[in-house]
């Protein structure tokens, strides 16, 4: 190997960049994300499957519960129906109270369209709720789809076009208060949105990356074998005690990680929490890595002239 190689910049400053750039990528990055991922796919098909389960709902209310209502002499539909004793709600509004229930569990329901019956006329549509309902226009049967921080919290936001069938037409189009008469059966009337916060899953998920990472390199201490030499030993030529120490000091360096990623979930904003997984563990892990150089210097293996046992 040439002389260059055994150098101080060759030893400091490339081999331990690199060998933390890798770890980092392959732990520290690519597992997260494909939690996130996951957990975003899950949040995605949960949305979907409690969309289709309200639709059957309020397809059930509209064909066998609203004729009943409307051929009886003591009930009326009615959206004021809660202060009305002989009030039941209308669909819409039947809808609207069922997925208040969902509001405990982190999931949240809501229906919109541009055009609201007057008492809902106030109501505001955000930049994503806009670009669902164009989108719709153009292709109806395509879910809107969008992971943000609302409120606080990091949510996936899925949106479903609704399309009015024969039943829905009638009403709509004969109802004095409303305010389009024109509707087609398939119209996209409006649109289905569920929210699910996502904040808390993610933050187990980083937590268990990093214990688990940390359970695996002491564990294999336990064991008597420094998996960290299995990784690295191409990189460095530590003593068997080198590899010891360094293994044992990630260890415990990734529970620390997991202990202030669930600290810092726990006591700040999201948005501080999802600025710290990049700006904040990062950093940390570069630290921590770059304080090892004197271990790595100090336990590399020697031959008997001195020089740095290598090829």
């Amino acid at each position: 190997m040439r002389a260059w190689r055994h150098s101080l910049v060759w030893k400091i400053a490339l081999p331990v960049p690199l060998a933390l750039l890798a770890m980092i990528l392959a732990i520290g990055f690519i597992i997260p994300r494909q939690i996130e991922a996951d957990t975003q796919a899950t949040a995605v098909e949960n949305a979907l499957q409690t969309i289709a389960q309200f639709r059957s709902v309020r397809d059930y209310y509209n064909t066998a519960i609203v004729p009943k209502i409307r051929g009886s002499q003591d009930l009326k539909l009615t959206h004021l129906h809660a202060n009305d004793p002989k009030g039941a709600p209308i669909p819409a509004t039947f809808m609207l109270d069922m997925s208040a229930r969902l509001q405990d569990k982190g999931v949240s329901l809501s229906f919109y369209s541009p055009y609201p019956f007057p008492e809902r006329a106030n109501r505001q549509t955000d930049a994503f709720q806009k670009a669902a309902w164009e989108q719709f226009q153009k292709n109806p049967d395509t879910p809107f789809i969008d992971r943000t921080v609302l409120n606080g919290k990091e949510v996936v936001r899925v949106a479903v076009g609704d399309r009015l069938g024969e039943a829905c037409v009638a009403c709509h189009n004969s109802h004095p208060q409303s305010p389009k008469k024109d509707w087609k059966v398939g119209d996209v009337r409006g649109v289905f949105e569920i929210q699910t916060v996502i904040d808390a899953q993610l933050a187990r998920g980083h937590m268990l990356t990093y214990s688990v990472l940390g359970v695996v390199l002491l564990g294999g201490l336990a064991f008597g074998r420094p998996l960290l030499a299995l990784v690295l030993d191409s990189v460095f030529d530590l003593t068997q005690e080198g590899w010891r120490k360094l293994t044992f000091r990630w260890g415990l360096f990734f529970f620390f990680l997991a202990g202030v990623n669930e600290v810092v979930w726990r006591t700040q904003t999201t948005d501080f929490w999802v600025s710290f997984k990049v700006f904040g563990i990062m950093p940390l892990t570069i630290a921590f890595a770059l304080a090892q150089t004197p271990l790595l210097l100090r336990h590399e293996r020697k031959t008997d002239d001195g020089k740095t046992d290598r090829a």
